[in-house]
């Protein structure tokens, strides 16, 4: 028995003991809340965030003080009104504020009315002299209910997932949650300015971490870009020090955020929402931190603010890695799965690989329903016969072979077809070209493979004579061909000037290595530049040029032509196959291994049965959900005769006039990019001009070239971005790569026109002056749409050299399926003037 004084000791060292452990705990807390503050300059950003996710309905929205968001001038129905409509009501509601605002600042309280009353109570909330230029600051926001309430409930499907992935990467936890701001949870979101999946990236900031071009994107799978996520923040918490910091410059750019660290001599962001000033640091960028802290107020207790919430259930899938080369419909017959399903499982490939058949490489990991073990799959497809596979060769050439062809004047549909050797019946089903369409001059068809067309390989552009070119134009034409067989096509119409173009096959490529097509240049003087025109010419096909049908071409090495462009696909991405499989069971529980950053986005469809254990991921729900928000992606149909006859008219060069009201086709166009380039003598580099959403690190990507090669080419300092519409000069290492680059950049665009269009469409036009000091990224960014997007549809006007008076369209954009598709109409993760900073 101990003595009252040893237990008085035992308790008080007890209670000391239990002192201190409480300390410890009551400090990590405090450590752990330090992470996210909430300073006061924020408070009322917060309260406003929440009330949008959790009280204004998407059929709402709130007229507010841009900078003071305690301000809220009123709540607008929207009724039925979208696009145009809504726009007209949200101006004449704020006209009306305008002039509130003005009589209560101008004159005295005596002659107010209930407006100019409502509004002097308003500016009560908000700092004294709060009303100078408040009509200046007047916004309109919409709500976002109904988008947060689908958030919460898609969540449950991802969030064990995400937070092992950033657990594994040294992310604070809490930052599972930042994608109810960017996409509401939403994996196929893709906005406007063309940022995509549950985090959002823009495309030059993802394929810093994935895979992001014409046969794969990475930023729809929610795994890898989770992983891509958690490595971005790690890397923007790296350098600025600070997690607020570092979620702001997810949406604005670290180097952005850097440059107010810096300039500021501060890492608190409360300072530098005040104080920093920028023309890309505006309501967005200042507003993404709040967003964020208003999310995790939220999820802390969901049910204070959201009512009978049924969430979705985890999902598993099996994940392989495929032992050699095969396509998705060759594959989901080997496995006995539904092509739609294999289609949601795997995001991360695009619509091409699907519609047009593309072998998917030996080595990429693809997702496979859950019900089949890896064992079972590998096994599957071991057994397939080998016609049904791809061998390296057959996948070398189909990257290489598929090609592409410019409409020019006089072109008609069927006279293209003969010249390609393919089926007029196929050349419009892999376009999409039915019997209400008519072909227009610059528009880019895809030349089906699988036929007669496929040894055509290239990016083609018709044997016409060139028009002459103004001073914003380049060369629209180079060819880099090498001399083999002649392909012989049916004899031409009147609309066709070539009879035989020789073509050289893709030599085997080994599946593990890139597909590449050997070319060198005639350096022995048979090349000479047009100085007219800046274009390489060949003396020897000068009657090709002048439209006359050529002689073939004796097979004694490569040329290179004016009329005639000849270009490999972009070569797939081969990975080394796994020795042993990825071995997936039935789903079971979630686990914090880590995952794999190239392990795709498990997808599968809703199930019935009870949720066994340890799933490896999270996945979703494939598009037969009950709830969905996004609208399937419009690919073209497999090639198959059309059901009406196809329109034969000639095409004609479109007339333009800057002051007619555009057409909204959605047709790609390559009028609207400037595509060409000029070889420089002996082949040591091209010379191209920067057209929208170009950049030095895209063109050395392309070329395969270091950046800094390009820099010093072209005398660019290291943070000088290129400027729209300038002329660089692009060196050369291999002359192999020049196709690669040309079929790379038509393939870049192509992709973000697709992709755009396949979730918007545009509904309407406003006509607009271009008033002194406005330029083209500014008019984008208010009207929140891409450059390229206004280019598209003012191709009448100079963008290079745009003057005060010069009459512009707006595009009025509204999402297919009715919502917009962006988290909370912020800007996405890293504006465009960051990446071009960055790069």
């Amino acid at each position: 028995m101990q003595s009252p004084s040893v237990s008085r000791f035992t308790a008080l060292l007890s209670s000391a003991v239990l002192i201190l452990i409480c300390s410890a705990a009551i400090k990590t807390a405090a450590a752990e809340s330090d992470l996210f503050p909430v300073p006061d300059v924020i408070k009322n950003n917060v309260a406003f965030w929440i009330r949008i996710y959790t009280e204004v309905s998407l059929q709402e929205g709130l007229l507010h003080d841009r900078d003071y968001p305690q301000v809220v001038y009123e709540k607008i129905p929207n009724g039925d009104r979208t696009g145009k409509k809504l726009g007209e009501l949200i101006d004449q509601r704020r006209k009306i504020y305008v002039n509130a605002i003005a009589a209560v600042r101008d004159s005295a309280p005596a002659k107010w009315g209930a407006t100019e009353k409502h509004v002097a109570e308003l500016f009560k909330l908000a700092p004294e002299g709060a009303i100078v230029g408040a009509e200046e600051r007047i916004r309109h926001q919409g709500g976002q209910r109904e988008r947060f309430r689908l958030g919460l409930i898609r969540s449950t499907m991802y969030l064990d997932t995400i937070s092992a992935i950033l657990k594994k990467n040294g992310v604070p936890d809490e930052l599972k949650y930042l994608p109810h701001v960017e996409s509401s949870f939403d994996a196929e979101a893709y906005s406007k300015v063309g940022a995509a999946g549950l985090w959002q990236f823009m495309r030059s900031t993802g394929r810093l971490y994935m895979k992001v071009d014409y046969m794969f994107d990475e930023r729809r799978d929610p795994i890898i870009s989770t992983n891509a996520a958690a490595k971005f923040l790690k890397a923007n918490y790296d350098m600025l020090g600070a997690w607020p910091l570092a979620i702001t410059a997810y949406n604005h750019g670290p180097n952005g955020i850097r440059g107010a660290v810096e300039k500021l001599g501060t890492r608190d962001i409360a300072v530098i929402l005040q104080k920093h000033e920028s023309a890309s640091f505006r309501f967005a960028s200042k507003n993404f931190y709040s967003c964020f802290v208003a999310v995790l107020q939220i999820t802390e207790k969901p049910d204070k603010y959201f009512k009978d919430i049924k969430y979705y259930p985890k999902f598993s899938a099996t994940g392989i890695k495929l032992p050699f080369a095969m396509r998705p419909d060759a594959l989901c017959k080997a496995l006995g799965i539904n092509e739609d399903d294999f289609k949601a499982l795997n995001p991360s490939l695009r619509p091409v690989v699907f519609s047009q058949k593309k072998p998917i490489p030996a080595g990429y990991n693809v997702n496979v329903p859950s019900s089949i073990s890896a064992e079972t799959a590998v096994a599957a497809l071991n057994r397939t016969p080998l016609p049904m596979r791809t061998t390296p060769k057959e996948a070398a050439e189909a990257v290489e072979t598929e090609g592409y062809y410019t409409i020019v004047s006089g072109d008609n549909l069927a006279g293209i077809a003969k010249r390609l050797g393919v089926q007029m019946s196929d050349l419009a089903a892999v376009n999409n070209i039915t019997n209400s369409s008519k072909i227009q001059v610059g528009q880019v068809l895809l030349i089906p493979s699988g036929n007669a067309g496929a040894g055509w390989g290239a990016t083609i552009t018709a044997s016409k004579p060139a028009p002459k070119a103004g001073a914003a134009d380049t060369a629209k034409a180079l060819a880099v061909a090498s001399a083999s067989k002649p392909i012989s096509t049916a004899k031409a119409g009147a609309a066709d000037t070539v009879k035989a173009v020789p073509i050289d096959t893709a030599k085997t490529v080994a599946a593990s290595k890139s597909a590449s097509m050997a070319v060198s240049f005639n350096t022995a003087g048979t090349i000479s530049i047009d100085t007219a025109k800046k274009v390489p010419i060949i003396a020897d096909t000068a009657k090709m040029i002048a439209g006359v049908p050529a002689e073939p071409v004796k097979p004694t090495g490569p040329v290179l032509l004016n009329n005639l462009r000849v270009t490999i696909k972009q070569p797939s991405f081969e990975r080394t196959a796994a020795t042993t499989p990825v071995v997936s069971t039935q789903p079971q529980p979630i686990s914090i291994q880590p995952v794999s950053t190239t392990q795709p986005a498990p997808i599968q469809p809703i199930s019935t049965q009870p949720v066994a254990s340890t799933p490896p991921v999270s996945i979703p729900p494939v598009s037969t959900q009950p709830i969905s928000t996004t609208p399937p992606v419009s690919t073209p149909q497999a090639i198959a005769a059309p059901t009406a006859p196809i329109d034969t008219a000639t095409a004609k060069p479109t007339k333009i006039n800057p002051k007619v009201k555009p057409d909204p086709d959605p047709t790609f166009n390559a009028d609207v990019y400037d595509l060409g380039m000029t070889v420089a003598p002996g082949g040591s580099s091209v010379r191209v001009r920067v057209t929208v959403d170009e950049s030095i690190g895209r063109f050395a990507e392309w070329m395969r070239v270091n950046i800094s090669d390009i820099r010093t080419a072209n005398n660019i300092a290291e943070n000088e971005a290129l400027q729209l519409g300038a002329f660089i000069s692009i060196p050369i290492k291999s002359s192999t790569n020049i196709k690669r680059f040309e079929v790379n950049r038509l393939q870049y665009h192509l992709a973000i026109e697709e992709d755009f269009f396949a979730n918007f469409h545009v509904t309407d036009f406003e006509q607009r002056s271009v008033k002194s000091g406005m330029n083209l990224w500014r008019i984008c960014r208010e009207a929140q749409i891409p450059m390229w997007l206004l280019k598209k549809y003012n191709r009448g006007v100079n963008f290079y050299a745009m003057q005060p008076g010069n009459t512009i369209w707006i595009p009025k954009v509204s999402a297919k399926d009715g919502t917009a598709s962006a988290g909370n109409e912020l800007d996405p993760a890293v504006s465009e003037a960051e990446e071009a900073e960055g790069q």
